[in-house]
């Protein structure tokens, strides 16, 4: 009897994300807060600004969902993102700041983050990329 072979195609994310309506939405603030391990610094940055605040949230929107991946080690770290219009959220975010970065909209599956949008959210909070990935002391 002959041995059979059988390719087994790598597991897919089975969670979609509807980006088109984070497109449409306007934001004129961004808050953008940390939570995690006390040995970890804190920030609370709330910006006003519409064409940045729409313009990161307009970035978030066109990320990919993230594949099955190993990532590095996650401490935790993670940050809230709300974006408001006329004080109202409109949409809210959890960013891990380890591991694998993945964004969260609204409870959604998680996306994979690119460099752009790392240096947009440093950017726009006014504090160097680098800072927003804390390592243990």
């Amino acid at each position: 009897m002959a041995a059979t072979s059988t390719a087994v195609a790598p597991p897919t994310p089975s969670a979609t994300f509807l980006g088109a309506k984070y497109l449409q939405m306007r934001a004129d603030a961004v808050h953008v807060w940390s939570s995690g391990p006390g040995q970890f610094p804190t920030l609370d940055v709330t910006v006003r600004d519409a064409v940045d605040a729409t313009a990161l949230l307009q970035m978030a929107a066109q990320l990919h969902v993230a594949p099955l991946r190993f990532c590095p080690i996650d401490f935790g770290y993670a940050y809230t993102i709300e974006w408001q219009q006329d004080g109202r959220l409109v949409a809210e975010g959890s960013l891990q700041a380890q591991g694998c970065r993945e964004l969260s909209l609204d409870g959604g599956p998680g996306l994979e983050t690119t460099s752009d949008f790392w240096n947009a959210l440093a950017a726009l909070i006014g504090v160097p990329e680098p800072s927003l990935h804390p390592t243990l002391p």
